[in-house]
């Protein structure tokens, strides 16, 4: 902070009369004045200011000399980055007798902080101390206190303190008082009391030592904001009088708005003004506010001066919460800070005064603070604002702690409409080793603002992140997917949870015209929107559901998520009563134990009963013989989640990399489980297990058990062979090649009812042309095959015997299948048009061999 604008004016008015001007613009300390003390305590900075540079906890001085006292005022620029304390306050020693500040001496002294907080004037007598002026308490308990403060004696020993929070020249009086024991000084300076925690937070600039100056300038109007749709802010650039600021005709507004019916100046803040009109504002309207008459505390007069301002009463998504760094270690190249990153999209200034932030359970109320149109403010701690003022506007919070695994952060406006909320998890980090810190999540697009999981991602600036600037992973993201039903939790007999593929707008799913359950449920009584996400709707049923029914929900009216994407109209989804799981109602019926490269273990489970059983409640663990007991217990959901009869359901802690690796027929058949057991690439056990801890099923793997033949077991799957057996080795099989080695959420490809002792092939069509028309194009080769046979050899041979085409070679097959011919021979071309033999050797690892042989016609145009 340098020199304002009245400051130079000071400078150039009475610079012949000063004693002391001094803004360390010529970046030293030791010349124009020259300061003595404790001078290697003390440097001047990057923004030539001065500053405390120690180490450890001291006390630290400089001074210069100064012969100046009665008529004079004092004023300089001070900002300490804590908490001030009777450990941790400054001095300002506008007296003093003696050079050394530390010793006894005789003068008077501001000082910055103590028990109360407060910025006071003081007496000193050789080592005692007096109050003279006791400022507001609690001024200087912050974690950035940063003012500009002025001080006048007359002739007549009358002190007057003044104070300015903004660290301008709107001084506010702290209090008057009258003290004539000391009427003359040789120095003036600075003394400082710290602990190492703050050895370095000491700021001064803009020394001020001479002539009391007189004001003859008119207060100004600094700035106007709009608080609500009747009522402004004005802000002056001095304290005015309360009867010209609280007079409604000194104000109007244009377009038919006329006077206030009331003006009302801060208590608190005598430079604000907040005025109420009879009418309220138009959206988006512009308008003039015309002041007249305002008159400052030493008589100088606002004759009239005008300011536009603009009426914009933000909606959901304006202003929105844009990037996340939940955990800043280990450092990439930002400070080991949190913060998050709110933007404004619109093209208003938008004022945040009153709205609230909420962490969980946690909110706090945002100062008077504006976010200009298409920018930006950060969200630090109120310790970090200092830190994060580097990087843009700044707004600090007393209790802003984020999680590292995710939490709910809704933003609200003063009347507490939700503007934005999001729910973020560390997952959304995927696989990327960004996950462990020192990196933030940001949002892809702006314009997609219920995107969830989809629309963020990990920072791809090489600092760790963008605070304050625009998204390094901004893109086109929209979202123009239609919303599901991805399930629906029956929470008692007459109420039930539906859960949307992503969040709804809110006032389209509070209609109970939008669902009919059959059979005899009808349309609910009543559909509450579950606050802040509107993700679900609790629907309070007008009949009880009974056990052992399959209910149907049927959408009947327009169901919208919050961009504007509607549910299919007559969409249906199956519910019902869960029931109480009993040992293999429920079976593991596949594992992932040994995943690829940046994979994840998975369990799937299979409902083989006739219940509809709810998973929340259950668990999955691993069994310690040392302890003869279970460990890793993971709990499967803490929400309810049925799986039906006949259903496969994947457990895992990262459905997005399972479903990225490995094909799945059934997508939204996966949890996702904050927590899973171990499991050792090579050997271990898995045991799904109820809150009670009976055992549902188990299984006890190891990597001998997997097909003997394949050269790696990595991101193989074990697969049960049939369901309705035992859970023991020769019940399990590794997953078909043919299927990608793992087939989650969907019948196993080693599924099998009954062993075969031997194959079973067809061909199709009967005649088949490779000529790229699009019809009967290949040779189909179905299968059927016994759990554990390889096809060695599929062969194509000519009428003449001559082998044409290697079709395949020793394929780990599934149960059954399709193998395919193109019509081309081993050397690429074309095959001519004839008969076919088709040759299929297969085997099994007991040494067993069978072959098949097929006829097959290529066909062609002549």
């Amino acid at each position: 902070m340098k020199i304002t604008a009245l400051f130079i004016f000071v400078f150039a008015s009475y610079l012949s009369f000063s004693q002391i001007v001094d803004d360390f613009s010529d970046g030293n300390f030791t010349q124009n004045p020259t300061w003595n003390g404790n001078d290697s305590s003390f440097k001047i900075n990057i923004y030539n200011t001065l500053q405390l540079n120690s180490t450890g906890s001291d006390t630290a001085y400089l001074s210069t000399p100064n012969a100046v006292l009665s008529n004079t005022e004092w004023r300089f620029y001070i900002k300490q980055s804590f908490n001030s304390s009777s450990n941790n306050h400054s001095r300002i020693y506008l007296v003093s007798d003696k050079q050394n500040l530390k010793k006894a001496l005789k003068g008077y002294f501001v000082q910055f902080g103590s028990t109360q907080d407060n910025i006071s004037l003081y007496r000193q007598d050789s080592l005692s101390t007096t109050p003279i002026i006791t400022g507001i308490h609690g001024f200087t308990g912050n974690t950035t206190n940063e003012f500009t403060i002025k001080v006048t004696r007359n002739s007549n020993g009358v002190w007057e303190l003044f104070s300015d929070a903004s660290a301008g020249n709107a001084f506010i009086s702290e209090g008057q008082a009258i003290d004539s024991s000391y009427k003359s000084t040789s120095y003036f300076g600075i003394f400082c009391k710290f602990t190492s925690s703050n050895s370095t937070k000491f700021y001064f600039d803009n020394f001020y030592v001479g002539t009391i100056q007189v004001d003859s300038f008119p207060p100004k109007i600094k700035k106007v904001t709009v608080l609500s749709s009747n009522s402004l802010a004005v802000y002056f650039d001095e304290a005015i009088t309360q009867i010209s600021a609280n007079n409604i005709s000194n104000y109007s507004v244009n377009i038919s708005i006329g006077n206030p019916i009331s003006a009302l100046q801060d208590i608190s803040n005598p430079l604000k003004v907040v005025l109420t009109f009879q009418s309220n504002f138009l959206q988006s309207q512009s308008y003039i506010l015309s002041i007249n008459n305002i008159e400052d505390l030493n008589g100088n007069i606002l004759i009239s001066s005008q300011i536009p301002f603009i009426f914009y009463l933000p909606k959901a998504f304006d202003v929105q919460i844009n990037e996340i760094l939940a955990d800043p270690t280990p450092l990439v190249a930002l400070p080991d800070k949190e913060y998050i990153e709110l933007y404004n999209r619109t093209a208003f200034d938008i004022n945040l005064h009153n709205w609230t932030f909420t962490l969980d359970n946690t909110y706090e109320v945002f100062p008077d603070s504006v976010i200009k149109s298409n920018s930006y403010i950060i969200l630090c701690n109120s310790n970090d604002i200092a830190t994060y003022q580097a990087y843009g506007s700044v707004i600090g919070l007393s209790s802003f702690s984020l999680l590292n695994s995710g939490q709910q952060l809704i933003l609200k406006n003063e009347i507490g409409n939700i503007i934005h909320s999001i729910k973020y998890n560390i997952n959304w980090f995927g696989q990327s080793s960004k996950k462990d810190g020192g990196w933030s999540l940001e949002q892809i697009d702006p314009q997609n603002p219920c995107g969830c999981q989809s629309n963020w991602w990990p920072s791809n600036d090489s600092k760790g992140g963008t605070p304050g600037k625009k998204n390094s992973v901004f893109a086109f993201n929209p979202d123009i997917a239609a919303p599901d039903i991805d399930r629906i939790e029956v929470i008692d007999s007459l109420n039930i949870s539906i859960v949307f593929s992503e969040p709804m707008d809110s006032s389209s799913i509070n209609k109970t015209s939008a669902y009919q359950i059959f059979d005899l449920i009808g349309y609910p009584l009543n559909a509450v929107p579950n606050y802040p996400t509107y993700q679900s709707v609790r629907l309070i049923l007008a009949k009880p559901l009974k056990t052992s029914i399959l209910y149907k929900l049927q959408v009947k009216d327009t169901l919208r998520d919050c961009i504007g994407n509607t549910i299919s109209l007559n969409a249906v989804k199956a519910f019902g009563m869960s029931e109480m799981p009993l040992p293999n109602d429920l079976v593991i019926n596949e594992i992932l134990y040994n995943p690829k490269d940046n994979g994840v273990d998975f369990v799937e489970i299979y409902n083989r009963s006739e219940k509809i059983i709810n998973l929340k409640g259950l668990k999955l663990a691993n069994y310690s013989f040392d302890i003869s007991d279970f460990s890793s217990v993971s709990e499967i959901s803490a929400t309810a989640f049925s799986i039906f009869p006949g259903e496969y359901f994947v457990l895992t802690t990262d459905p997005t990399m399972v479903k990225k690796q490995y094909y799945t027929k059934n997508s939204k058949n996966f949890v996702a489980m904050s927590s899973f057991p171990s499991m050792s690439n090579t050997s271990g056990n898995i045991y799904l297990i109820t809150s009670s801890l009976m055992v549902l099923d188990s299984i006890y793997y190891f990597e001998a058990a997997q097909y003997p033949i394949l050269k790696s077991v990595e991101g193989v799957s074990m697969e049960r062979i049939n369901f309705d057996l035992p859970s023991t080795t020769d019940n399990w099989h590794s997953a078909s090649e043919s299927v990608g080695f793992a087939s989650p959420a969907y019948k196993n490809s080693q599924f099998s009812t009954v062993l075969l002792p031997s194959g079973e092939f067809t061909l199709s069509p009967e005649i088949f042309s490779p000529d790229n028309d699009g019809f009967n194009d290949f040779l189909s080769i179905n299968y059927k095959l016994n759990v554990g046979t390889i096809i060695s050899k599929i062969i194509a041979y000519d009428s003449k015997g001559k082998q044409i085409k290697s079709i395949v070679s020793n394929y780990l097959a599934a149960s059954e299948g399709v193998i395919n011919w193109d019509g081309t021979t081993d050397d690429n071309q074309k095959a001519s048009i004839g008969i076919y033999v088709i040759y299929i050797e297969i085997f099994n690892l007991q040494g067993n061999v069978s072959s098949f042989k097929k006829v097959a016609t290529l066909g062609g145009k002549l």
